[in-house]
């Protein structure tokens, strides 16, 4: 409870110089202090002491320690879950490469068969050709 200085002496003195009758400025002062005291009383209880600072401190710290804590197991985690999914994805490209390849490989294979009968091709023309000419050559000769 707070402790209210009030002078309900030179209080009443003063009421009573102006008109109140003894009694009424007893009852004035005494009513005056009670306010007076009920004010003060409300007023600290909205009051922070060092203490309640001090516990909301404590309580404070507490409550950042928890969050750095979470924050670091939640960032522990979120490195995990892309580490492997890093690693999914490496792995899908790879298989993914490999596939590239191969396919390469084949239409190499299919492009070097088809310049190879390409080149018989033109051979065998080549050859006909010259068999073309000599009969006709040979039609003239006869």
């Amino acid at each position: 409870m707070a402790v209210v200085s009030f002078d309900t002496l030179t209080y009443a003195k003063r009421l009573k110089e102006a008109g109140f009758t003894d009694q009424q400025a007893e009852v004035q002062a005494e009513v005056q202090v009670e306010l007076l005291r009920k004010l003060a009383e409300t007023q600290t209880e909205h009051l922070a002491t060092k203490i309640d600072v001090n516990e909301l401190r404590t309580d404070l710290e507490r409550q950042i320690s928890e969050l750095g804590t979470e924050i670091e197991r939640q960032g522990s985690t979120l490195r995990t879950d892309l580490e492997r999914q890093g690693s999914a994805l490496r792995t899908e490209l790879n298989q993914l490469r490999t596939d590239l390849e191969r396919r390469l490989s084949a239409v190499e294979s299919r492009l070097a068969s088809i310049e190879t009968g390409f080149s018989m091709m033109q051979r065998l023309t080549y050859i006909v050709l010259g068999g073309i000419g000599l009969l006709f050559i040979r039609s003239f000769f006869q």
